[in-house]
């Protein structure tokens, strides 16, 4: 697993290759960002998942900007070097300097750092940008419809008491606790209760969302002008899960980097998972 995780690391640092090229006075080519709202609320999550086939756990800071037209939820660490990028004048940072931020807010190439969620509540559509490997994706999906079960149990979370709901999406029977605060928000593509959800789970627990942070404030909501490839949930969903159950294979046959075998030929065990728990099963 770690044998495999420094490959994909080796894959996607291309600023850390630049910078042992001694390019670090390079100017860095950043792409550019259309500001597309302004968050009025913001709520920061830890993302709890756990891979049971690995046995491991991996837990990471989300955030979710609501707006007045646009919602985006994304990683915190990366929302916060956005923040930090946006402050400097980019036509003068270099790979030198970019690469120190990125160092200070623990920004690594090859996991989901820049996969995010921008919802439009005007037309009722999701727009989902994630990758696989190199490829960058982009796939709609109609805000789902939920069906909640509201319970009169309580609990709190962030100081606030919470109500309990539950329903079943895609493959997942789910828990939920929402507050009072006039937010029908949550976490990834929650939302369609009274108010802001502050924690979440399905019931085998290995899905967990928990609320560190509410908080009024305003930033801008962004999108990073890229060249993402369309396709379609089903699509982009089949080709993580072959990537991420497969991807020592994939790796070795891309030609990106040198094919790590064992005596007999096969590449070992090891390489041929990584880290992998889809919140969608259907």
């Amino acid at each position: 697993m770690r044998k495999i995780l420094f490959l994909l690391c080796a894959v996607f640092a291309f600023q850390a290759a630049s910078a042992q090229n001694g390019n670090l006075n390079r100017i860095c080519k950043l792409p550019a960002t259309k500001k597309i709202d302004v968050s009025e609320f913001e709520c920061i999550y830890d993302y709890w998942v756990q891979d049971t086939v690995l046995e491991r756990w991996n837990k990471r800071e989300m955030i979710l900007l609501v707006g007045k037209k646009w919602n985006k939820y994304m990683n915190y660490n990366y929302f916060r070097l956005d923040s930090v990028i946006s402050t400097k004048d980019k036509s003068k940072l270099t790979v030198g300097q970019y690469e120190s931020i990125k160092k200070e807010y623990d920004i690594e190439w090859g996991n989901d750092m820049t996969s995010f969620i921008l919802k439009n509540k005007t037309d009722g559509m999701l727009q989902v940008y994630d990758r696989v490997m190199l490829d960058r994706f982009v796939y709609s999906d109609s805000i789902p419809k939920w069906n909640w079960k509201l319970h009169n149990e309580t609990k709190k979370y962030c100081g606030y008491v919470c109500h309990k709901a539950t329903t079943r999406f895609r493959g997942r029977n789910w828990v939920a606790w929402y507050c009072d605060l006039p937010v029908s928000e949550g976490p990834w593509k929650f939302s369609g209760l009274p108010g802001l959800i502050l924690a979440v789970y399905d019931t085998s627990t290995n899905q967990r969302f928990i609320a560190n942070t509410v908080r009024k404030k305003q930033n801008a909501i962004v999108l990073v002008d890229r060249k993402e490839m369309k396709t379609t949930r089903e699509r982009f969903n089949k080709a993580l899960k072959e990537y991420k159950e497969n991807a020592g294979t994939m790796i070795a046959n891309s030609g990106l980097v040198q094919k790590v075998t064992s005596t007999n030929g096969d590449i070992g065990p090891s390489y041929k998972r990584i880290f992998f728990n889809p919140i969608e099963l259907e």
